[in-house]
């Protein structure tokens, strides 16, 4: 599928991405010289309090959180390039990346960092979502202050 794009000059440009049955391609783009051409599979979330981007196979977001939260893979571009393109999960934990590109982390991921840092969580506790979250602390043991199984 072709994800396509203008640059400030009005030059179109693209790349052809190879996309899988089912996937939520979230498209983050790095640059404000950039702006996405929508079509019938794209969809450029501006209310991000919508929700998922039901039924389209690419979304354009400039917000980590929302990315995280529904895309099941993320590519980061600029004007000239693909920077990264993968599993969100590996590209949001990638710190050296995100401070090349300056973007921080989700503030889920923080916020869960935390909670691991102080035994609240496990270190294999990964919520996916604010509801993820809010069910693991529906099992929160309150004598010994961690998420019980």
């Amino acid at each position: 599928m072709l994800l396509k794009f203008l640059n400030k000059e009005g030059k179109m440009f693209g790349w052809d991405i190879k996309t899988e049955v089912g996937e939520r391609i979230g498209v983050y783009p790095l640059s404000d010289a950039i702006t996405f051409v929508a079509d019938e599979n794209v969809l450029v979330v501006e209310d991000f309090r919508r929700g998922p981007a039901e039924g389209r196979t690419f979304f354009v977001a400039d917000d980590a959180d929302y990315l995280y939260q529904y895309a099941t893979r993320v590519i980061f571009c600029n004007e000239r390039q693909i920077l990264a393109d993968g599993n969100p999960e590996e590209l949001f934990n990638d710190e050296s990346f995100l401070a090349e590109v300056g973007i921080e982390r989700p503030k889920l991921l923080q916020t869960t960092d935390i909670l691991k840092y102080f035994g609240v969580l496990g270190k294999d506790d990964k919520p996916k979502s604010k509801k993820d979250l809010k069910e693991m602390f529906s099992n929160l043991d309150k004598d010994k202050g961690q998420i019980v199984k």
